[in-house]
């Protein structure tokens, strides 16, 4: 049942409707094959308040997850609906009624007054900074829930750990991407709901990020998801002196893609592109990026960097 090395594979009932519970997010394992009640009293996911949903409303039935090869995303397994209340239920606005019905990823489901989305949710965590005690709760409860470990900030990844927030390119990364930065045990949070069913643990706000030093004037703020972030840098075209071989260029290129500038390598293709990179034009500034070692270039990089500084144009330092 466990899935060491992949995505946590979690199925989640996400509220739409009613206004009041708008954004709750109910986590269902599927490690294994089994059935979760929904209802008004004695079931795994409980409604008390709805006096349109029935004692026992439903169940939903998940296949279990099967672990996929070559490290990719674990696929959704098989979920029913099956509807067994006088009541009756709605799948995609269809009405359902003491019948079984196959649901997908973004499927609406409403019972009562509650609207809900069926959410397929992958858990994948990378560490930064992670004390010894942290590293053992995360081996533990990784195994044990089948939270996928990334070695780096790669794509695909929904979590960053760390036991004290340091400026770490991983961490300016996650911020630049917004993954939200979590202490290693938000892991034992995450547990408690999947053991009951609950809500999953939000890391919207604060609850779960880790200490920053005083050198952080914002202090734990600064670590808050910002999707504006992704849009920091959409009016500037960078544009590097290739190959890309050094880690700390590679970490500076992954940014600025993420904060939404155009990045382009002269001599060489950004990290991850099969093909040679696009033309930077994009945005309304080009700014060159000024290469840490002109014998390391190619022959086309060190011809135009020779061309840029003949041109009197200033490059910036990484």
């Amino acid at each position: 049942g466990n899935f060491p090395g992949h995505r946590a594979p979690m199925w989640v009932l996400e509220v739409v409707e009613p206004a009041s519970e708008r954004g709750r997010r109910l986590c269902m394992p599927a490690t294994t094959a089994r059935e979760f009640s929904i209802g008004r009293k004695t079931c795994d996911i409980t409604f008390p308040s709805d006096d349109k949903i029935s004692r026992t409303q439903a169940k939903l039935r998940t296949a279990a997850a099967t672990a996929p090869t070559n490290g990719r995303a674990v696929p959704p397994p098989s979920l029913t609906l099956v509807e067994t209340s006088r009541f009756g239920s709605q799948v995609n606005g269809q009405k359902v009624n003491q019948e079984e019905v196959p649901l997908q990823p973004r499927d609406a489901l409403k019972m009562g007054d509650r609207l809900m989305r069926i959410l397929w949710q992958p858990v994948t965590i990378c560490l930064s900074r992670v004390d010894e005690t942290g590293k053992a709760l995360v081996d533990r409860l990784s195994t044990k829930l089948g939270v996928r470990i990334a070695r780096e900030m790669e794509p695909g990844v929904t979590h960053l750990v760390m036991s004290k927030g340091i400026a770490t390119p991983k961490l300016v990364l996650a911020l630049a991407r917004g993954v939200p930065v979590v202490v290693p045990t938000w892991l034992q949070t995450l547990e408690a709901a999947l053991a009951t069913c609950s809500d999953v643990p939000d890391v919207s706000g604060l609850t779960f990020v880790p200490q920053l030093g005083e050198a952080w004037a914002q202090g734990q703020e600064a670590l808050r998801v910002r999707p504006e972030r992704a849009t920091l840098l959409c009016n500037l075209d960078f544009v590097f002196f290739g190959p890309v071989t050094r880690e700390g260029t590679r970490n500076t290129v992954a940014v600025a893609v993420a904060c939404g500038a155009a990045v382009s390598v002269i001599g060489g293709r950004r990290p991850g592109e099969a093909a040679s990179a696009p033309e930077a034009g994009e945005g309304e500034h080009r700014l060159y990026i000024r290469p840490h070692a002109v014998s390391e270039l190619s022959d086309d990089a060190a011809r135009e960097y020779a061309r840029v500084r003949e041109a009197g144009i200033r490059c910036i330092p990484e």
